[in-house]
This record gives structure tokens, sequence and C-alpha cells, in this order.
């Protein structure tokens, strides 16, 4: 009897002994990393961030258990997906670095994946350290970032052409590399095409606006989402006027040229005839000035055609 009591004693302390482990094992990979969205970010649903690029966003089929997409920002021509199997709670923060102080939104991740497309093969190629993996036909690289996993991977949906999309799906270490190999395989890879999103139409050719106008197409353009997120962040801003030729590509992007506001009637020869013609609303925010938004309006019927950001540097004096 008393053999039999030691016996399971011995049982109990091993078992005992196992579980701490494992827990222990669990404890010691963190189970979020810790990542910032920036304020100029602009979030969106699925649906009007593939009309904001001129391609379909794609996105994993498969994802662990519990875990989908909960939120999706757009900021220029990336692509950002929140993943979680909960809440995502942000805090405004304030970050000094080398390039001075701004305000951000920093959170606890768990998953998440940045897409972009290039028109032409990304330049150098995919040479970054860590472990080779295998994709469907494509390569990729996954670096050990200390708290989480990052899968770089650039899939080309058809090898005869240079356009290739540039993917990152980073991870807590929660997850094993087989779990991000296995969700980035997932990803259906086709070539973007164009989207239903039609631009607005713009003017034909630039006129002399008058100040009421002028002041109009300001109004419009700091209630986008981007620039009401800068001046949450930047506070004090000044604005310039230029004009802006959109025309979409044969990629089903945009392509733009910017001229003089002055140049009303010696319009740049080089801009296409078929090009429509839009009041660029330039925001300089900051004091001094760390942020170039520049928002282009059709005066006549207040449509906003595009949004775009620029980092200003500080030269010291």
């Amino acid at each position: 009897m008393a053999s039999f009591d030691l016996k399971k004693r011995a049982w109990l302390i091993l078992s005992f002994v196992v579980v701490a482990f494992l827990v222990s094992g669990c404890q010691g990979r963190p189970a979020t990393f810790t990542d910032v969205l920036e304020l100029s970010v602009q979030r969106v649903t699925l649906t009007e961030a593939s009309e904001a690029v001129s391609w379909e966003i794609p996105v994993p089929t498969y994802l662990p258990k519990g875990y989908e997409i909960k939120e999706v920002y757009l900021q220029g021509s990336s692509i950002r997906l929140l993943i979680s199997d909960g809440l995502i709670e942000k805090e405004l923060v304030t970050h000094t670095d080398a390039t001075g102080t701004r305000q951000r939104y920093e959170y606890q991740s768990k998953m998440e994946m940045r897409i972009s497309w290039h028109s032409q093969s990304v330049a150098g190629g995919l040479k970054l350290p860590g472990d080779r993996v295998n994709i469907g036909e494509a390569q990729g690289v996954i670096l050990d970032a200390g708290d989480h996993y990052d899968l770089w991977w650039q899939p080309r949906p058809d090898p005869q052409q240079p356009g290739q999309y540039e993917m990152v799906l980073s991870a807590s270490k929660l997850f094993s590399k087989d779990d991000l190999v296995r969700i980035t395989e997932s990803v259906p890879i086709v070539a973007p095409s164009a989207t239903p999103a039609q631009l607005p139409v713009g003017m034909e050719k630039p006129r002399w606006l008058t100040d009421a106008e002028k002041a109009k197409v300001v109004e419009i353009a700091l209630k986008t989402p981007e620039a009401k997120a800068a001046r949450d962040s930047y506070g004090a801003y000044r604005t310039a006027f230029s004009w802006e030729a959109i025309k979409k590509n044969e990629s089903g992007g945009l392509s733009l040229w910017g001229f003089d506001y002055e140049m009303v009637d010696n319009i740049p020869v080089n801009i296409p005839k078929d090009a429509g013609i839009f009041l660029r609303v330039e925001i300089y925010f900051g004091e001094p000035e760390r942020l170039l938004m520049r928002v282009a309006v059709n005066p006549d019927t207040g449509e906003v055609a595009n949004v775009e950001s620029h980092g200003l540097k500080i030269i010291p004096e």
C-alpha cells in the first residue's frame, strides 16, 4: 500500500513538473509585440482600400482559429491589415528621435500584414538575412525580430511580367514559423486589375480662382481623414496652391503632373490633353514644418481626387 502511494506521489510530482515546464515555455514566448501607427494613416474597409490603390487587396484565406482581419489602414499606396482574436487597443504617445518629436498611436499586435504593389521589380530583390522558405512558387525569408517573426516575400503573378507584390506578415512568437508559411500560402496571388473606383472628373483647363473659391477648397482639403489626423498631431499649418493634372495609367494607378498656380495660361506641354486638372492644396503641418500634405480637389465639384503626404526634414541652421 505504501509502495502504491509512493508511486502515485511520484507521478503527481512528475505531472506537476511537466505542466510547469510547458506553462513556463508558453510564457517565455511573447504573446504580442509593440507597433505604431502614424496619425496620417487612414482607416478604411477592404473595399475602400482596393478602390484607393486601384487593385484588389489579396488577403489570407486561412487564419488561425478565432483570428480575423480587425482593421485596415491605408498609407499612400500601401495597405496594412491588423489581425487579431480580440479588441486592439491603441494609446496616443509622443515619440522623440533624431527627426524630432511627434505623436503616434502605439498598440500591442498579435499579427499584421503589410501589402504593396510594384509595377516594376523591386530593386535588389529579397536580399535579407534569415530562414529561407518556399511559399508556392515564390521564396520568402523569415526574420527573427526578437519579440516576433517577420515573413517577407515578393510574389510575382506573372513570371513574364516585371510587376510584383511586396508583402510582410508579422506575428508574435505564439505562432510557429510553419504557421506563418501556412497563412502566406493561403494568399491568392493574381495580377492587379483596374478598380471599380472612378477618378473624379477634373477641370478641362485651369482658371484663376477667387479668394472665396480658394477658401472653400482649403476647407474641403482639411476635412479629409488624412488632414484631420495631421492637424490633431501637428496643430499649426499653412497652405499654398498649385495645379495637379491626373490621369489613369495602364496599370490602373494614377499618373500625376504638378505645375505652378500662376501657369494658368501656360500649361506645360508634357501634360496629356485628356488629363483632368485639379487645384492642389499644399498643407504644411507643424512649427517648424514637419509634414507636407497635397490634396487635389476639383474646385467646381468639390471632389477630392488624390491625397499624398511627404515628411519634411529640419535643416540645421
